[in-house]
This record gives structure tokens, C-alpha cells and sequence, in this order.
């Protein structure tokens, strides 16, 4: 065969595959654009599931924080089930768009809650959190609120006095397919001098938008007319009769003892205890501290020739301290043999803690309040600008910083160890005080209503709310003590509280 021929015969077949391959790609091509792209499973870990109760936050909720360079811890908040349990079944991703399956138990529970997750994401930007959508999809249905939180509030105002206050406890319950609203609310304030102060209870259905259930109950009872002077001990206080008769008051026996000292005032007063020790001092008695201890023994300690004491503390061992100011401030230690001089200072002394060798000092300089540390040398250590200091330990202590610029007035641990300081929450809050070792008591005044916290080793609770500027709280009984006004009577009264 010539090669004229084989040409021949080559081209034509050159052609039809040139042609082949040609539309091979093209429809290589059309598949490529049509088909949308494919997900693909995400690597996760599930650092921990809880169910919380907090209504207020939308459907969904979620925020991305970096561990590592392709890591991300994401909390997860999703919409509201009544499922026994909820776990994730799968994670699918492509490109920056993230779905996340739930899978829901069969059986369920009346109450509804909103499963929250954290999660570990691999293989991501963590970075770049603003970039990414994720979608939630689950095997179950969701609850929707027709009636949210605040309605539900508003519908309480109409029936009875509740104020601004929230509810001490918040859930959400099903009940015949119909979901109601539970609110609890631990002490509510009320225009009653036998009863001032009452819990209350509201059921509320959530469709058709009643009350279906209110009931009050009340949590005061009166002990006295008086006024709290302070703690003696966890089970009793001492208070002053408008007679002026020293009394204590045993939350136990529910009993009152006179105690056969008269006063008709008080200026200071200083609770330990630790030690089941109060003190006091009275301008009427300007050469004298006062000392009432549990088993009801009243004794007296000569001030001799010092100057007035305007502040009382006690250390770590029990041993008395006050300070004077004429002019300059001076620190005294109450010895075996009357007041000895310890330090004297050029500035105004507001306030004044110590732990074994330890003193935490509020001064008044140029108008500021500044917390100074020293030790036994009385070497100074600027702490910040604040007031009330509390040794929660020999390690560490609370105190309320005071607004500077833009910022709150913050509530406040210090390390002694190491030096560092931590914000706990913002105030403002009008008093920080201490009955018991490792716990303190912080109070927001809202004109006639005192709101009450406590902080305890690292947890900050909310007590009650209770018409009076000097409440006292005993955490071992879980009731408040206060000193309540009354319009209609001119003597003040003294009413325990019993919380739920």
C-alpha cells in the first residue's frame, strides 16, 4: 500500500477521534457544572451536652472560639424539645457552609429545655468564625413560644405588684400537648406590715396566653420591734429594742434573751463569727468597746485616753483592732492591758481587713479610694482603686473596683499568690459585706428594695429581694434578717425571712 493511501485512510480516523475526545470533554464539562458540590463529613468531637433553661436567646445561637490553627470549640445553642435526650448524629460541610444533624430520643419528658452543646471542629478556620453559616437540622420538632418570658411577666403585673423583679426559678413544662410557662419567684415585696414579704407562684398557658394557676405564700415572720445590730454567730443575732435594751435573738430555739445592758444608740459594730464574738461601740460610752459572745456574756474593754474608734477588725486569731483619726490616722491593737499603737498614717483610713500578715487598707487620696496591701513592715503594694476588701482565703480576696472612664464598678478577686486580678461580674452594687469565713454578701440598693447576692468559692447566687438597707443572710439556715420599715408604725421591726 502506498503512502498516499495510508494517509488517506489515517486522516479520516484522526478526525472521528479528535471528534470522540471533543465530545467526551464537552459533556465532562456539563456534568461538572450542573451537579452542585458534595458535602463531606466534618471530624468532631463532642466536649459536653447540657440542657439549660434559659428562654431568652433565639432558635439558635452558636459561637466559635480558636484552640487551635484548624480547631475551633463551638457552643451550640438549639431550639426547644422535650426529648429524653439529644445527641449529634453527623456533621456535613463544603465549603463554609456546616449542618449538623441532631438526633432525638423517641421518649420524651414534660419538661422542655434547650439542648446546648460544645463541640471541637477540625479542619477549619477558626479565624475566620464570620465567614462560616451553620445550619441545624434535626429528626424532631421544635417548640415555638407564642408567649415569650416578658409577656408572660406582664401578665403577673396585672394580677399582682411583682416590680421589676425576675423569677428566682424559670420552666417550661408540657402538659395534654399544651405548654405552660412555670414561674417562681422567691421573695416579692408587698404593702403588708404583717406580711412583708411573700414567695409567689404562677402557672401560665402559653397559647392561650392566662393564668391558670397564682398562689402566694408568706415566707416573714416578725421577731421583734428592733433594730439588727449584727451576726453573734451562725444561729443568732444581736439586735437593740427601742427601749434600748441589748437583746439576742436564736433562730433555733426562736427565742429572745435580754441581756440586762442598756444602750439607746450604736455606732460600730464588728460580727465574728468565726469565734461567735460581735462587737460594738457606742458614742455614749466613748471609753469602751463592747464584746457579746454566744453564751450571752457581755464584757467591756477600756479604750483609756485613744480617741474615738471609727472603725473595728478582727485577724485571723480573733485579735481586736480599731483606728482612730485626729488629724492623721492611727492603727491600735486591743492588748491584755488596754490599746496599743500599732502604725500611724497621713491619710483618711476607710476600711480595713487582715490574715495572718496581711493588711488590706482603703485610703481616701485626692479624692480617690485606693486598696493598698501591706505586710508587717508595712511595706506598701497598690492593689487598685476600690473599696471593701474580703479575704474569701489566705490566698485570695474580693472587692468592688470603682468606675473609671467608660467602665462599670466591677466585683473583683485578687490572687495574693499571684498578683492577678479577675473580673467576676459588673456591678454596680452599693455593699459588699462578710458574716462567715470564705463567703460574701453583696447588696444593690434599688431605692426601697435591697437586692441580695452571695459569692462562695466561685460561685455567685442570687438570694432574694427584701425592703431593707441592712439585710443579713445566714446561708446555714437559708434565711434573711432584716430591720423593715413601716409607715403605719413608727417602731422599727425585725422579720426573718425563710427562703425556699
Amino acid at each position: 500500500m502506498s503512502n498516499l493511501q495510508k494517509k488517506s485512510i489515517f486522516y479520516p480516523i484522526l478526525i472521528v477521534l479528535c471528534f470522540s475526545f471533543c465530545l467526551i470533554g464537552c459533556n465532562l464539562l456539563i456534568r461538572d457544572e450542573s451537579n452542585p458540590a458534595e458535602s463531606y463529613p466534618m471530624e468532631y468531637e463532642v466536649m459536653d451536652m447540657s440542657r439549660i433553661e434559659d428562654f431568652t436567646i433565639a432558635k439558635e445561637m452558636w459561637d466559635l472560639h480558636p484552640t487551635a490553627m484548624t480547631e475551633g470549640e463551638l457552643t451550640l445553642f438549639t431550639g426547644l424539645t422535650n426529648c429524653k435526650t439529644v445527641e449529634i448524629d453527623r456533621i456535613q460541610w463544603v465549603d463554609r457552609e456546616i449542618t449538623i444533624y441532631l438526633k432525638g430520643s423517641r421518649r420524651v419528658i414534660p419538661e422542655v429545655y434547650r439542648p446546648r452543646f460544645k463541640l471541637l471542629l477540625k479542619g477549619i478556620n477558626p479565624y475566620e468564625k464570620n465567614k462560616y453559616t451553620i445550619h441545624v437540622k434535626t429528626n424532631y420538632p421544635e417548640f415555638r413560644l407564642p408567649l415569650n418570658l416578658e409577656d408572660a411577666l406582664s401578665l403577673i403585673r396585672k394580677e399582682f405588684p411583682i416590680g421589676n423583679v425576675t423569677p428566682s426559678e424559670t420552666k417550661l413544662f408540657l402538659r395534654n400537648n399544651t405548654l405552660f410557662w412555670n414561674l417562681h419567684f422567691d421573695t416579692i415585696v408587698q404593702e403588708d406590715d404583717e406580711s412583708p414579704v411573700v414567695s409567689l407562684s404562677a402557672i401560665i398557658d402559653v397559647t392561650n396566653k392566662n393564668i391558670t394557676h397564682l398562689e402566694k405564700t408568706n415566707i416573714s415572720s416578725k421577731i421583734d420591734d428592733g433594730e439588727i445590730i449584727g451576726l453573734i454567730d451562725d444561729d443568732s443575732i444581736l439586735f437593740l429594742s427601742p427601749e434600748g435594751e441589748l437583746s439576742m435573738y436564736s433562730i433555733p430555739r426562736k427565742e429572745i434573751l435580754k441581756l440586762q445592758y442598756r444602750l439607746q444608740q450604736w455606732d460600730l459594730s464588728l460580727s465574728d463569727p468565726e469565734r461567735d464574738m460581735l462587737y460594738l461601740y457606742s458614742s455614749e460610752l466613748p471609753h469602751r468597746i463592747l464584746s457579746v459572745n454566744a453564751n450571752h456574756q457581755v464584757k467591756e474593754y477600756d479604750l483609756g485616753e485613744c480617741p474615738p474608734p471609727f472603725l473595728l477588725t478582727v485577724d485571723h486569731q480573733g485579735q481586736l483592732y480599731f483606728a482612730t483619726y485626729t488629724g492623721e490616722s492611727a492603727l491600735w491593737k486591743m492588748g491584755a492591758r488596754g490599746p496599743e499603737l500599732i502604725q500611724t498614717f497621713a491619710h483618711k483610713l476607710l476600711d480595713l481587713r487582715i490574715h495572718k500578715n496581711c493588711f488590706l487598707m482603703v485610703w481616701e487620696r485626692n479624692g480617690n479610694r485606693e486598696i493598698i496591701k501591706y505586710d508587717t513592715d508595712f511595706r506598701p503594694v497598690y492593689i487598685d482603686r476600690g473599696t471593701s476588701p474580703r479575704f474569701l482565703d489566705e490566698h485570695s480576696f474580693v472587692y468592688l473596683k470603682d468606675p473609671w472612664q467608660d467602665k462599670e464598678q466591677q466585683f473583683m478577686i485578687y490572687s495574693l499568690q499571684s498578683g492577678l486580678r479577675s473580673k467576676i461580674i459588673d456591678g454596680p452594687f452599693t455593699r459588699l459585706t462578710q458574716w462567715k469565713a470564705g463567703e460574701v454578701q453583696l447588696e444593690k440598693d434599688n431605692g426601697r428594695i435591697n437586692s441580695i447576692w452571695t459569692f462562695q468559692g466561685s460561685a455567685l447566687s442570687f438570694i432574694g429581694n427584701v425592703p431593707s438597707r441592712r439585710p443579713f443572710y445566714l446561708h446555714d439556715h437559708n434565711v434573711i434578717l432584716a430591720h423593715i420599715p413601716s409607715e403605719k408604725k413608727e417602731k422599727p421591726q425585725i422579720f426573718l425571712l425563710r427562703l425556699p
